[in-house]
């Protein structure tokens, strides 16, 4: 079985909803409202079913996996030494079609996916790897997934507590040895005499303790990161999400 699963941040959230007739590129009209090739007007976009034709629109998601230093360090390193790509992950969401009204709305889930917000992502189905050419001209790779309920693709969403947690687990797991304790007892009462010493030292030095890092100060936008729908409420707000799929 297929799988890939990271824990990561939003970099970029853009709801397609928009196409170019002449062109056949999909924009968000959000952003703007004719095609940036051609200057033709933007339409919604659908697709032909036996039913006739059909809205759709999609989410995409721009994400960045978390790693330590030396993971990504060394990752980069192999890919320099290997003369490979590096590549940016992305995952489509695909909205709901609601065919008594034939109106088309995002994903459910993507008022929650709000850039910055650190997200876990399980998927089962492979990616497509599209190769484009970066803004300082490098060539790159898209890893570009299609999420799937039906696949039981999952996305979670973490506070700072859980990132935290998942982060030192990771570290304990993947880079921490196992050893086996064959060592003597630890006196510690000398080390408690010898942190009270540098502690001393350290008042008497006129330290103070370091600023929080700002990347972990919550963001404000409407609410949506400081609330994370349960399993219960998002199954009845996604429903089925890839319309394909839905015939």
């Amino acid at each position: 079985m297929f799988r890939t699963e990271f824990t990561a941040k939003i970099g970029f959230t853009r709801i397609l909803d928009r196409t170019c007739p002449n062109c056949g590129g999909l924009y968000s009209s959000y952003e703007q409202a004719t095609c940036p090739k051609c200057n033709a007007n933007l339409v919604m976009p659908v697709y032909n079913t036996d039913e006739g034709p059909k809205r759709y629109c999609l989410t995409e998601l721009t994400l960045y996996p978390k790693l330590p230093e030396r993971v990504k360090k060394l990752h980069l390193d192999r890919t320099k030494s290997a003369k490979g790509l590096l590549y940016t992950i992305r995952v489509v969401l695909w909205g709901r079609y609601d065919k008594e009204r034939n109106v088309v709305e995002p994903d459910a889930r993507t008022r929650y996916l709000v850039p910055k917000r650190t997200i876990r992502v399980a998927l089962y189905d492979p990616p497509v790897p599209i190769p484009f050419t970066a803004k300082d001209g490098t060539q790159k790779l898209e890893m570009h997934y299609v999420f799937s309920d039906r696949s039981g693709d999952q996305i979670e969403f973490l506070d700072e507590k859980q990132e935290s947690s998942e982060m030192m687990a990771g570290a304990k797991t993947k880079e921490t040895p196992t050893q086996t304790n064959t060592s003597t007892p630890v006196d510690m009462s000398a080390i408690q005499a010898q942190l009270n010493t540098l502690m001393e030292a350290f008042k008497q030095a006129g330290g103070v303790l370091p600023a929080p890092n700002p990347e972990n100060a919550a963001m404000t936008m409407s609410g949506a990161e400081d609330y994370a729908p349960n399993a219960e409420t998002m199954a009845a707000e996604v429903g089925t999400n890839d319309p394909f799929l839905a015939q």
